[in-house]
């Protein structure tokens, strides 16, 4: 979870209980700390071995290893992850799992991602 003032925090899916509608939903960051870490940008379902990329309104881009953002309960403040300018909010968070950092890494996913050849000679299916 990202705030827009840059704050985050990972907490255990199992600390958020299932709702119904019309609940009033669930605290996930404290109440009392909005003015400082500003309101939800985001949030991610990831593992500890994956890495996030925050991006500001502004262009400002950070990417971390999600293993450098605290565990911390539900209704908790969170820690700074990345401190925008001055007039800049947090716009995107996206996770890049590790299973895809290996591909890339070992080079077998670039091969195995790339769109097949096209043979001139023979017609494209539905073409």
């Amino acid at each position: 979870m990202a705030t827009f003032k840059g704050y985050g925090k990972r907490t255990p899916i199992r600390e958020y209980a299932p709702k119904g509608r019309a609940t009033g939903g669930v605290a996930t960051i404290a109440q009392k700390t909005l003015d400082v870490t500003g309101r939800i940008a985001a949030a991610r379902m990831v593992r500890a071995d994956d890495d996030l990329t925050i991006i500001t309104a502004g262009g400002q881009a950070l990417r971390l290893k999600v293993k450098q953002v605290r565990r911390a309960g539900r209704s908790t403040m969170g820690v700074r992850m990345m401190q925008p300018r001055e007039g800049d909010s947090i716009a995107s968070v996206a996770r890049i799992s590790a299973d895809l950092q290996e591909e890339v890494n070992g080079g077998e996913a670039a091969e195995a991602a790339a769109p097949p050849a096209v043979d001139e000679a023979q017609p494209e299916a539905g073409g």
